[in-house]
């Protein structure tokens, strides 16, 4: 087996790039919802200039759908906490490591938000795919495979409502710079991942396993597909987020990703308001 390629080294040019990639995969996401008809989701998106991004996804309670990411101007703090108040949204804001100013975490506190959680940001550089473990096979979705890929990702992410799910969501195939993939565990739909390019930055995002299939490598082999496919597509630069400490953590970084930062989650406390 060959030596892991090793990841860049840090800087804040590659803490920037990860950031857009993750907000504009976010932002693409919430649009698949915004164009149905009607915008039933409630998508609401704002540009803040030097590539932050204010979300609201207003009837779905998710903190990932409902944040700020990439805020670099501490004025804007108070425009934006009554925009998610004004439509009864807990809103949160990303802060960043080498990345948020002190001015924007000072605001914050002053409008009553703190941190409620952490996410490990990682990163590598693109490598070919090892052979995958037994019976595990790694394959882009296409229009005919796609019905399995959404019944799939339901089951790993525990989605109960899942016709409505898949009608809000089969405009991921055709939605421009994603790539879905379908792992199976000897033939039967096992894993599901998205790769979307940002430039040439590919972020890994998105991966679930059947919970009846997982332990089989089903997760590995979409990350190793993913990384490899990411070389492909001219990037130099392969990242993804995890809970920290969780197994997909872990996973990549068997893969051979480092871990970036741990990003911080921040959220107004309700008690009081200013």
């Amino acid at each position: 087996m060959s030596a892991p390629i090793l990841p860049p080294i840090p800087n804040a040019d590659i803490v920037r790039r990860v950031h857009l990639a993750e907000s504009r995969y976010t932002a693409s996401r919430l649009g698949v919802l915004a164009r149905l008809p009607n915008n039933p989701v409630g998508i609401e998106i704002r540009d803040l200039e030097d590539g932050g991004l204010a979300m609201q996804a207003r009837f779905i309670p998710n903190m990932h759908f409902n944040r700020v990411a990439g805020l670099t101007d501490a004025s804007k703090v108070g425009v934006l906490t009554a925009w998610y108040r004004d439509r009864g949204i807990t809103g949160h804001f990303d802060v960043v490591p080498g990345f948020t100013p002190e001015a924007v975490i000072a605001e914050l506190w002053a409008y009553n938000f703190s941190h409620v959680s952490f996410h490990a940001t990682l990163f590598a550089r693109p490598a070919s795919a090892p052979p995958s473990a037994p019976g595990v096979t790694v394959e882009l979705v296409d229009a005919t495979t796609l019905e399995e890929f959404l019944d799939c990702h339901c089951r790993g992410w525990e989605i109960p409502n899942l016709e409505g799910f898949k009608a809000n969501t089969r405009g991921w195939l055709t939605e421009p710079g994603w790539r879905l993939y379908l792992a199976r565990y000897y033939d039967r739909p096992a894993g599901t991942a998205i790769l979307f390019q940002d430039g040439n930055t590919a972020y890994c995002a998105d991966s679930a396993c059947d919970p009846e299939l997982r332990g089989h490598g089903v997760h590995a082999a979409l990350l190793a597909r993913r990384l490899e496919d990411a070389g492909a597509l001219g990037c130099d630069l392969v990242c993804a987020m995890a809970a920290y400490l969780s197994t997909s953590h872990r996973n990549m970084i068997r893969a051979g990703f480092s871990l970036l930062h741990t990003k911080s989650v921040w959220a107004e406390r309700a008690e009081v308001r200013r």
